[in-house]
């Protein structure tokens, strides 16, 4: 019995131990984005804090009712740009076609990010890719100008989910692991 007691103890602090060795999964961030302050145009990219590795999975959402505008008339969109189809309440809306700057074209009013000085990549509404740079992530409102633009949007930003088991799923392998060898050594005797 001591014996059996010491085999289920060791097993146990073994599986708490891997627990404890994982590294965590980082939450979810929400960053907000300025029209006017983080244009792409007379304004400042936003530094989201978040470091990249080549490889990572970034995942980005933001509402689609999430609205911001690049000035007065027809000019409110969400995260997917000034294309005609942003629904209520990102409306009047038009389509104003393309921005060309920094050799890379997207409409206007795209939410558009780049890992430090690296080529600009659309989020808009959703994102999900493997990124292929390492570095800092930036978010900017693409326009040619701010000085009318006004709102903001904000972007739930995941990099890496649930690419790691968890503490738990890890003792509850652990667990299962200690009752298998109980069993074959009860078959065994």
């Amino acid at each position: 019995m001591p014996e059996r007691f010491l085999s289920t103890a060791a097993a146990i602090v073994t599986a708490l131990g891997l627990a404890a060795s994982v590294p965590a999964i980082a939450a979810p961030i929400d960053v907000d984005v300025f029209a006017m302050q983080n244009s792409s145009t007379g304004g400042v990219a936003l530094d989201t804090g978040l470091d990249l590795v080549a490889g990572d999975r970034l995942i980005s959402s933001v509402d689609p009712l999430d609205c911001w505008s690049a000035g007065a008339a027809n000019r409110i969109s969400n995260a997917n740009g000034l294309d005609g189809l942003s629904p209520p309440p990102c409306q009047p809306t038009g389509d104003f076609g393309f921005h060309s700057q920094d050799g890379e074209m997207f409409r206007f009013g795209a939410l558009v990010g780049r890992i430090d000085a690296g080529d600009w990549f659309l989020l808009g509404t959703s994102f999900d890719a493997i990124v292929n740079a390492s570095g800092r992530l930036f978010l900017v409102y693409w326009d040619s100008n701010n000085f009318d633009n006004f709102g903001s949007v904000t972007a739930r930003l995941d990099v890496n989910p649930s690419t790691v088991p968890t503490p738990a799923g890890l003792l509850l392998l652990g667990t299962a692991l200690l009752a298998l060898g109980a069993s074959r050594r009860a078959r065994r005797r």
